[in-house]
């Protein structure tokens, strides 16, 4: 039988399509001596690869209506130089080891992908920076997108969580790729619900060097109580805060196409006025503010200045690396919250990790 371990881009359109269908990632992992043996077993040259069994699963792409092979090359991971025979169609990657049990999941008889941990550092040695930050926040979040990575999103548990990906971090010393992972790490958050909450919260959070504004952590979907004063006006006991500013008691809301309903615009009245008894700021962002990243800046000087702090944006290269931040950010949007208006093979090598200096 013949074996086969899909990596990288391969293994994102995987877990996206099982996460899309199934809400989940339910994959068996593999144990340490399943995971060897099949490692040594993966191998490129199969041609009992069946690839409607492999668009059914998401990781091979659309055919070529001419060619009949996937629009996109798949990405195998094999164990020995071997096996990592070229062949039209497929992107060969060699691993000597992998860095922990359960590294490799079990999709089917003999189609294995990589953990998300696993896939997401491979990606950060082949994608760019900006794009790591989109992919890491979606698979830490409640939403996927469709395996091609166009379309709207779905809702879906988080594919990993911060712990498990500092556990992986931890344990795969100097693979290629974990040295950007880890200096992503520190600005990365889970539990985000959408590309959009994503994008805004990330324009505002990475740091100044990489084209965001560099604000301290919100939490992200998190209740606040409300206090005896707050619930005189009646109402619920509790919101649920897009982001929250703990330092800045700022709660950020993305106001996405349903908060123009008349009974949506009253409740989100109510809650302001609930929070404003509080001493919370409610600020939000439109789809318009968002796709203006510029429109933004108010915004962050707001959380900045309730933070006790101030904006320091000296860099001269700051709007094009907020341009290509944005760009890769908003490559993730869901169609449905666009406004009307708005029309070759590689080997696994040693990296050293280091960090980013947060500015603000």
């Amino acid at each position: 039988m013949s074996v086969t371990v899909y990596s990288h881009l391969s293994a994102l359109r995987a877990l996206r399509s099982s996460r899309t269908w199934r809400g989940e990632v339910p994959w068996r992992p593999c144990t340490s001596d399943e995971q060897e043996h099949v490692l040594g077993r993966s191998d490129c040259r199969s041609s009992a690869t069946d690839l409607e069994e492999l668009r059914s699963l998401g990781i091979a792409a659309d055919a070529d209506p001419e060619s009949g092979a996937p629009r996109e090359p798949l990405d195998i991971l094999v164990g020995n130089a071997g096996s990592r025979v070229p062949r039209i169609g497929v992107r060969p990657h060699l691993i000597s080891r992998l860095p922990q049990d359960g590294s490799l999941l079990r999709v089917s008889q003999g189609v294995y992908v990589c953990r998300p941990e696993l896939c997401l550092i491979q990606l950060a040695a082949t994608i760019k920076r900006e794009e790591l930050v989109a992919i890491a926040f979606e698979l830490l979040g409640l939403y996927t997108l469709p395996p091609d990575g166009d379309g709207d999103f779905n809702p879906c548990e988080p594919a990993m969580t911060l712990d498990s990906l500092k556990d992986y971090l931890d344990r795969a010393g100097r693979m290629r790729g974990s040295r950007t992972v880890r200096e992503a790490l520190p600005y990365l958050l889970g539990r985000s619900r959408s590309p959009r909450e994503t994008a805004t919260v990330a324009l505002l959070t990475q740091p100044i060097v990489r084209g965001g504004y560099g604000l301290d952590l919100p939490l992200l979907n998190h209740t606040v109580q409300l206090d005896s004063y707050a619930r005189e006006q009646g109402g619920p006991p509790e919101y649920e805060c897009d982001a929250y500013f703990i330092k800045a008691r700022v709660d950020l809301e993305y106001d996405s196409a349903h908060h123009n309903d008349e009974e949506q615009r009253r409740r989100d009245t109510a809650r302001d006025v609930a929070f404003a008894r509080m001493g919370i700021l409610v600020l939000r962002v439109s789809a318009a503010q968002l796709n203006d990243p510029g429109r933004l800046e108010s915004v962050a000087r707001i959380i900045a200045r309730r933070s006790g702090g101030r904006l320091r944006i000296r860099s001269s290269v700051f709007a094009l690396r907020q341009a290509l931040l944005h760009s890769a950010l908003i490559k993730q949007q869901d169609a449905e919250d666009e406004p009307a208006s708005d029309s070759n093979s590689d080997e696994e090598t040693p990296e050293q990790g280091g960090q980013f200096q947060h500015e603000l």
